[in-house]
């Protein structure tokens, strides 16, 4: 990585570098790639801390879709209603 904990450090993986940042989705990201490297590679995965996992995502839905085998796409529509209504709690507090 060019930058933070990591930095200069030879690490295994993939780094996205985001050129645009309004355009990247950072959430759809994440979920697309899990459900891709669990396609590709079912054994790849292993959920050692479920409760680790529905912490860092704030709810076990992704974790449970995700075991389940649903794809990306009925994965973040689950989340859709919910993040239509934060968007319009949002819109009344935002200064710009």
């Amino acid at each position: 990585p060019l930058t933070g904990f990591w930095q200069r450090r030879e690490l295994t993986g993939v780094e996205l570098i985001v050129f645009d940042p309004r355009r990247f989705y950072a959430v759809r990201t994440a979920v697309e790639i899990s459900v891709a490297i669990r396609d590709l590679f079912p054994h790849a995965i292993q959920i050692k801390s479920p409760s680790g996992l529905d912490r860092d995502w704030g709810t076990d839905t992704f974790r449970r879709s995700f075991t389940a085998g649903a794809s990306a796409e009925t994965i973040l529509a689950q989340w859709r209603p919910r993040t239509a209504e934060f968007e319009t709690l949002r819109r009344r507090y935002l200064l710009y």
